[in-house]
């Protein structure tokens, strides 16, 4: 299937010359490359504890450089690595820090995956993972943390307490919401608040102007876009979104261009084709049968980070060696669920 997207790849830029950036389809065959190669080394050589120990400590790693950055914060002396750290709206400028990502979603994203796949070997146990990625979301006030934890919490939430426990999220955040005057839950809120009430995409803006530039483009793409365009289907050419979706954006620096998610930098460039092979090798490649979170982990990955983005393949790479581990790790996976607790000698060893 990776040859099939690949091919694809290939022949739709041949044929996009006049927009499609060459740069881009070599950067796109590197990951992609790599990705094959990365998964045949952890196939072949690394042993499950020895992945949970790696998971584990990257997660404290990011803590504790976000400690940093809030000690510089409360002394004054400037935040450490302060130029990634500051997010602007059109409401209010403020600091929120960012650790060792980019941004704070992406930071995010990045310990919700890394404590999921370590959930996932270790047996389903509520370890110390969760301690710093709970705190460094927290710290962050991303609002795309908050999302991804609370979807991780329903879907391993058992289907019978299912209802009860998203009435009891609903209600926190409803009171949160209205007696608030800030923070991340707030600002979810007044986005679901004004996409209730018909609001139009700029006032939207307003509210938040990080989220308004993840899902503005997707709209209004999806909007002028007649379905008898052949664009849809096939692309326009690796890269050109760059320039090209300008068209579809509010309110961002023409000089840098489009710096968007998968969804619709990819969906742009390569069209419905090429989305669905992607999404058809990471089914066939990162996706288990045991949990839905696995998808919305991913979707919310594909609205902040395109193709060709460190944070799309660390997601889809950690994803794939969960599954590449509970697929062979025989006394992990039992008819499709996991029974107990690894063993230092469990080896994730070749499909």
């Amino acid at each position: 299937m990776i040859g099939l997207l690949i091919a694809y790849m290939l022949i739709q830029t041949v044929f996009n010359q006049g927009n499609a950036k060459n740069t881009s389809i070599v950067y796109s065959l590197f990951w992609l490359v790599s990705y094959i190669y990365l998964i045949n080394v952890i196939n072949r050589n690394l042993e499950i504890r020895t992945i949970l120990s790696i998971l584990l400590l990257m997660a404290w790693l990011f803590f504790i450089a976000i400690l940093i950055q809030k000690g510089c914060q409360l002394a004054g002396i400037g935040v450490w690595n302060q130029n990634r750290a500051i997010e602007t709206t059109l409401l209010e400028s403020s600091i929120r820090l960012n650790g060792l990502s980019p941004e704070p979603s992406y930071g995010s994203l990045i310990l919700i995956a890394l404590g999921y796949v370590y959930w996932q070997l270790s047996g389903h146990k509520i370890g110390v993972i969760w301690f710093p990625v709970i705190c460094s979301i927290v710290v962050m006030e991303s609002s795309i943390g908050y999302i991804g934890l609370v979807l991780l919490f329903l879907s391993g939430c058992p289907i019978r307490y299912r209802f009860i426990a998203i009435v009891i999220i609903i209600s926190i955040g409803f009171f949160i919401g209205t007696v608030g005057n800030g923070g991340p839950i707030y600002r979810i809120y007044e986005l679901l608040l004004g996409i209730y009430n018909g609001q139009d995409l700029e006032t939207l803006q307003l509210i938040d102007n990080s989220a308004a530039q993840r899902y503005i483009p997707f709209i209004n793409y999806i909007r002028a876009t007649p379905f008898d365009d052949i664009g849809l289907y096939v692309g326009h050419g690796a890269g050109s979104s760059r320039i090209l979706m300008l068209d579809y954006i509010i309110g961002v620096d023409t000089d840098i261009g489009f710096l968007g998610g998968f969804l619709p930098g990819y969906l742009f460039d390569f069209g419905l084709i090429g989305t669905a092979l992607v999404f058809l090798v990471i089914k066939r490649n990162a996706i288990t049968s045991q949990s839905s979170f696995e998808w919305w982990l991913l979707l919310l990955v594909s609205v902040n980070a395109n193709f060709n983005t460190q944070l799309f393949w660390f997601v889809l790479t950690l994803l794939t060696v969960g599954k590449i581990c509970l697929t062979n790790a025989s006394d992990l996976v039992k008819k499709g669920t996991l029974m107990q607790p690894v063993t230092e000698s469990q080896r994730c060893t070749q499909i």
